[in-house]
């Protein structure tokens, strides 16, 4: 074995010596010592360069939707970020989010948005959102059921709807994040209320991406969206009735709340 050889650190296959990349696992090999320089170079080439990846994947989320969804259930693995990688991104930046809200701007997040419209305090169940990560986590497959039983018929199993709203889900986080930063964080709207128009939004989305993964007619894709909403809000209702539950248990709210004062 000649001592010039060199081999590559990643898989530790033996390379030529012109060689710049891994012939066995792709890895460029590097054979300057690391600085300054070059660490931020390789942070901008890998998050701003146009063919990022994950760049790749927020963009055409939007713009072709059945390209990362239907191409993941198919098969597509190099293309774009992976579904499951993606949505613990957007978990990851949801927590930093509400950190920031809460911890460093305090703003409670559970605040009344109709002001005196309502007696009743929810602000108490401001907490919650400690509890954002498993929440997340457990929501999607909730998700998945309520497309699965609207797009009944269609091509995917429950599995890969899945995949949809592990894919959806974290672009509506991402998109919520800058929307959120900006009116609650700049603006001083409330954070309940922007939610609820945001997930307004989410369902419309869900209706566009499905509406490209299944190619359907207009009118049968609308159809579906407003039957997708219905049963999404049902969903909602039934959690809505478990956090008041916990609320009655709690002490945070009370029948006496639900009486007109005189």
């Amino acid at each position: 074995m000649n001592d010039t050889q060199l081999t590559c650190k990643n898989c530790e296959e033996i390379l030529v010596n012109e060689a710049d990349f891994c012939y066995v696992c792709g890895a460029k090999f590097i054979r300057n010592r690391l600085t300054l320089k070059s660490l931020l170079g390789q942070f901008a080439a890998n998050v701003f360069n146009y063919d990022n990846k994950f760049l790749s994947t927020f963009r055409d989320l939007f713009t072709k939707p059945e390209a990362v969804i239907d191409g993941y259930v198919n098969g597509v693995r190099k293309r774009y970020v992976d579904a499951i990688s993606y949505f613990a991104i957007s978990v990851t930046i949801s927590s930093f989010l509400l950190f920031l809200l809460r911890k460093v701007l305090h703003i409670n997040l559970m605040d009344n948005p109709f002001g005196e419209l309502s007696k009743v305090d929810i602000s108490g169940f401001d907490s919650m959102y400690d509890y954002q990560t498993l929440l997340s986590f457990l929501s999607f497959p909730i998700y998945a059921m309520v497309a699965r039983i609207a797009y009944m018929g269609k091509k995917f199993n429950y599995t890969e709807h899945v995949v949809a709203m592990l894919y959806t889900v974290a672009q509506f986080s991402f998109v919520s994040f800058f929307v959120s930063l900006v009116f609650v964080g700049l603006f001083n709207f409330k954070y309940v209320a922007v939610g609820n128009i945001m997930l307004l939004i989410l369902i419309v989305f869900w209706g566009y991406c499905y509406h490209r993964i299944f190619k359907l007619e207009i009118t049968e894709s609308l159809g579906r969206l407003f039957f997708l909403g219905f049963l999404f809000f049902i969903a909602l209702m039934i959690f809505g009735l478990f956090m008041w539950a916990y609320m009655f248990a709690t002490g945070q709210a009370s029948i006496q709340d639900f009486i007109p004062q005189k």
